[in-house]
């Protein structure tokens, strides 16, 4: 069983607020999501079967730009076909009350926290994620399926790679 981390965490979180706490071994993440709050999953992960809770599936984390119908097609066919395309996760979302979520990365994995909005302020670069690397992510963070360049391919091994950045509006 896991053991969450001692912290100190506000015992009521306000309308939209999310926290994410590392676990004890780092083989996991408890989310805190306060009323009407929501982030992104990757199916598969997340233990969330409260009352309180939705999960919507295959959702866009950031806005799709407007398509034709082939377009859609093709973005389609590359999800399915290559790994790219349109960005389709799991949505969790806190309906009227704080709910806690726990998510664990699996045997043998480590979870890592990163502050990309702390990245961006440093004049970091995008960071690009391996599509079975990705856990789980704040409903402030821009998430896309980019091909990947020469050098890119060389070590993600793939097609395409997910970029994760914080929104340009932020």
């Amino acid at each position: 069983m896991l053991s969450l981390q001692s912290r100190t965490v506000a015992t009521s979180l306000g309308l939209g607020d999310s926290a994410f706490h590392l676990l004890e071994r780092r083989d996991g993440v408890s989310v805190t999501l306060g009323p009407y709050a929501h982030f992104f999953d990757r199916p598969g992960r997340s233990v969330c079967k409260w009352t309180g809770a939705k999960t919507v599936p295959r959702q866009s984390p950031h806005p799709l730009p407007q398509r034709s119908r082939i377009m859609n097609e093709l973005a389609l066919l590359a999800r399915l076909l290559f790994g790219g395309g349109d960005v389709r996760i799991n949505m969790i979302a806190a309906q009227n009350r704080q709910i806690e979520v726990l998510l664990t990365a699996g045997d043998n994995n480590v979870v890592e926290c990163i502050d990309l909005a702390r990245l961006a302020r440093e004049g970091a670069p995008p960071l690009l994620l391996l599509q079975p690397s990705y856990l789980c992510s704040s409903a402030t963070i821009s998430l896309t399926s980019v091909a990947c360049d020469a050098s890119t391919m060389s070590w993600a091994r793939a097609l395409y790679v997910y970029r994760a950045e914080p929104p340009q509006d932020l």
